[in-house]
């Protein structure tokens, strides 16, 4: 109702479906080839698995690609073909910093983000190459986020409470930070200095040597006992 209200006179289309779907995923690409007005794409469906990958079916986890990556892929071919002719938009693909992790039960879903940092910036090369100075690409990558996505039934295997309450964030924090810096340019953006920290320290290859260790011997578990919170983190 918010985003109503402060858009009164705004048309709003809507094109419900599956995008695990293809032809679905096709209804929802050829809606946004068609807006001539097309200013913004943020691609933001998708879900997490927390489960050995060798312990899921195969079918899961290419459900995962096929929704963090092809989908995302054929939405972004779809808006720049009304995005190219005006040099004109945004596309804004949510990645995570999980891409720039090495942590077990992840492997399909931190595989699936590092390709949408890669794809990003490559298409952003290549706009800029093909002489488009107007396209802004963003490459996303929140922290933990206070949304519905880690109570699925797919992320049984995380506990909210073992992330310490200083490190969520708001979706509405999350929004305002992404869309300043999307006026400064294309690129990845790790929003706020506490997740860019998280990246520096998890994504350090010897700090993941360093817990797995820990993990073997049950040292890990009792350090983040410590900064268990004691209250259930709200979706």
């Amino acid at each position: 109702m918010r985003g109503l209200c402060a858009f009164p006179n705004a048309r709003i289309d809507t094109c419900v479906g599956d995008l695990l779907e293809p032809d679905d995923l096709e209804r929802a690409a050829e809606m946004v080839a068609s807006c001539a007005t097309l200013e913004r794409l943020v691609t933001a469906a998708g879900f997490g698995i927390t489960a050995n990958f060798s312990d899921t079916t195969f079918a899961k986890q290419k459900a995962l690609i096929d929704i963090h990556v092809v989908a995302s892929v054929r939405m972004c071919h779809a808006a720049l073909q009304t995005m190219i002719p005006r040099d004109s938009g945004a596309i804004i693909n949510i990645s995570s910093i999980s891409a720039f992790t090495r942590f077990p039960q992840t492997a399909t879903y931190c595989g699936a983000k590092m390709f949408l940092i890669g794809f990003t910036e490559s298409l952003a090369v290549e706009l800029q190459k093909m002489g488009l100075r107007n396209i802004k690409l963003q490459a996303l990558c929140p922290g933990q986020t206070r949304t519905a996505f880690p109570l699925s039934e797919d992320m049984r295997g995380f506990d909210p409470n073992r992330v310490p309450a200083f490190l969520w964030m708001t979706p509405e924090t999350l929004v305002e930070l992404s869309l300043a810096r999307l006026e400064r340019g294309s690129g990845t953006y790790i929003p706020h200095l506490k997740n860019k920290l998280y990246v520096f320290v998890f994504g350090n290859p010897i700090v993941t040597l360093l817990l797995n260790f820990l993990r073997k011997f049950g040292i890990l578990e009792m350090a983040l006992a410590l900064f268990r919170r004691r209250k259930p983190a709200q979706g």
